[in-house]
């Protein structure tokens, strides 16, 4: 098994799930990091919460909207279904800096666009930001590259670092990688 077809297994079957409505997921194994209660700790300028969307198996309704409205394109305050791989990719992301010492929430600068909007940020044409499947961020003190390197580990999906901007782009897409 390669490593993208291992880690969309151990993200608890959130690439299979069938949104909408939300469905439930099972997990993919008995360790707690799998099976117990999934969070995020997300801040988007004056915005900050820690989100539990998982619990028991399942997506939780609530914690799940919560975290598509953090994720919403500001600009238009239009939000949609953000994709629960996404949910996940951060989650592998927060659980690794943790590891390595970062105790602060992601700071999301972009999640879902709208079309005008990511024309206005000089977006792809067929950005993953379009369909809830992208997001840019960073994690104070630690540096885009390193950010990147994660996400380019885990497999999951697009990774771009720009670098002189100091963000990270992770999406759910295609595997590729590039540097803004």
């Amino acid at each position: 098994m390669d490593r993208r077809a291992f880690v969309r297994a151990m993200l608890g079957g959130a690439a299979s799930l069938a949104l909408p409505p939300l469905a439930s997921a099972s997990a993919a194994s008995t360790d707690p990091f799998y099976a117990g209660p999934r969070s995020l700790d997300l801040r988007r300028g004056g915005e900050h919460a820690t989100v539990c969307y998982w619990r028991d198996g399942q997506y939780l309704p609530e914690g799940y909207a919560k975290i598509c409205w953090l994720l919403r394109d500001v600009r238009a305050e239009q939000y949609v279904q953000i994709d629960p791989m996404l949910l996940e990719l951060l989650r592998w992301i927060q659980h690794y800096a943790g590891m390595h010492g970062y105790k602060g929430a992601i700071e999301v600068l972009s999640g879902y666009r709208t079309a005008e909007t990511n024309t206005r940020a000089g977006g792809a044409a067929n950005s993953q930001h379009l369909h809830g499947k992208a997001v840019d961020f960073v994690l104070p003190g630690v540096t885009p590259a390193s950010l990147a390197d994660v996400v380019k580990y885990l497999g999951v999906g697009g990774a771009g670092v720009y670098v002189r901007k100091g963000y990270v782009h992770a999406d759910t897409g295609p595997l590729r990688g590039w540097q803004g």
